[in-house]
């Protein structure tokens, strides 16, 4: 039985349902083991990018992010199996992770992930707000827009783990000349 997840059925993609006993549906079982795993090894990020093509010299860039030791990464392939997206990589340091970029894929997902999202639903919820607003203006903000997106950045920042120095409200509005 094939089963289209909203996320999925945006990208045109099918996922694979297994009929069980369990109470609910795998679907929803699926999303919340997700949303689980995002919460304990994964990050949500929005992120200003620099441009070298194009009028505006600077990009936002919406990320979900799960993280694993890569000696255990088969859930990350399951994830991405799952979402039916994804780029799944080794880096150096013995781990491994699995990316999804874009505005309107990031704010499919965590559509279908926030109900079941615990711990970074605070996060969540500005990365919703942030990529739903790009989608919908795609090249045209407004400094209103700009504004607002600024202060996602600080919301999900403010609770992410970094391990570089974060970016001040006041450094992001000037590397959108918002300031005076």
């Amino acid at each position: 039985m094939w089963y289209n997840l909203p996320a999925c059925r945006q990208a045109g993609l099918r996922t694979r349902i297994i009929k069980d006993n369990t109470v609910g549906s795998q679907s929803k079982v699926n999303l919340a083991y997700i949303a689980g795993f995002l919460d304990g090894d994964g990050s949500l990020m929005l992120q200003i990018k620099k441009r070298k093509d194009g009028k505006s010299k600077r990009r936002f860039m919406c990320t979900i992010c799960f993280y694993q030791d890569s000696r255990h990464e088969k859930p990350l392939y399951w994830i991405r199996r799952i979402l039916g997206i994804g780029y799944l990589s080794r880096r150096n340091d013995g781990m491994s992770e699995l990316r999804i970029n874009g505005f309107k894929q990031v704010r499919d997902i965590i559509k279908d992930l926030l109900p079941f999202i615990r711990f970074k639903k605070e996060q969540a919820k500005s990365l919703l707000k942030a990529a739903d607003l790009l989608t919908k203006k795609s090249g045209n903000l407004s400094k209103n827009d700009l504004f607002k997106l600024v202060d996602c950045i600080v919301v999900i920042q403010k609770n992410n783990y970094a391990t570089k120095k974060k970016k001040t409200r006041k450094d992001l509005l000037k590397i959108l000349d918002l300031t005076p």
